[in-house]
């Protein structure tokens, strides 16, 4: 909320997944002074796999149609998208069908639709092959201009990093990850705008990704158009 307020205003959502479905909270207004944001800080959602996502726009106009994270349904399954990027070419990229057609006017949604349509033909449930057409689709998208984004087909999160614009240029890491295990109390996990809390005493694994680092710990910048895939906080695969 405090990111969102000057350097990301232009919206911001939120996706906590529940088994195949999922709880999508969206606006089209700075997340900082939001009350549905103030609500989720306070009461949170429970979930195996969260994306979140403030914006700062460079295509399409500020609107919720335009507002990150973009959710489909994909044979029987809510499929979530988060980018953080800048590629106007994506609009060049035809789309196989009209299965999938963008709502907004944003390139980073037009791309969602362009891969929907790619991953609609076949088995979404092969892990390996949905990393293996993600992991070409953001290379794809990289060679366009800066693509990082958060990828859930609510079984796993699919993580691609790319590179972010600075004002000196372009240049990785676009995405900062920590994977741990913890048992701790709340107070003792230090993270800058994410709360961890755990019923119980048992060990968790967590896998943590961020445009930026969230803590004084051990984040790794990810390599320019490395892909990880991610299962139960458990890393799986890593394709680079």
């Amino acid at each position: 909320m405090e990111r969102a307020k000057n350097e990301n205003p232009d919206g911001w959502g939120s996706v906590f997944y529940r088994g195949a479905d999922a709880y999508v909270f969206r606006e089209p207004r700075p997340g900082g002074g939001s009350p549905l944001a103030e609500n989720l800080t306070q009461r949170g959602i429970p979930s195996q796999i969260i994306i979140s996502h403030i914006r700062k726009a460079t295509q399409g106009e500020v609107s919720l149609r335009n507002t990150h994270p973009f959710t489909r349904e994909l044979h029987g399954k809510i499929h979530s998208f988060a980018f953080n990027g800048d590629v106007p070419d994506a609009f060049n990229l035809k789309l196989q069908s009209d299965r999938y057609m963008p709502i907004g006017t944003s390139d980073a949604e037009h791309a969602y639709c362009y891969l929907l349509n790619l991953l609609v033909v076949g088995d979404t449930n092969n892990t390996d092959r949905t990393a293996s057409i993600l992991h070409a689709f953001g290379k794809q998208l990289a060679d366009m201009g800066p693509a990082n984004f958060l990828y859930s087909d609510s079984q796993c999160l699919y993580v691609f990093a790319s590179r972010r614009r600075h004002p000196d240029g372009e240049y990785p890491p676009g995405i900062h990850m920590l994977a741990r295990q913890c048992s701790q109390t709340p107070a003792s996990i230090p993270y800058d705008g994410l709360k961890l809390e755990s019923t119980n005493a048992l060990p968790q694994e967590i896998a943590l990704f961020s445009s930026v680092p969230l803590s004084d710990e051990a984040w790794i910048p990810m390599p320019e158009n490395q892909l990880v895939t991610v299962k139960n906080g458990q890393i799986l695969k890593t394709l680079d």
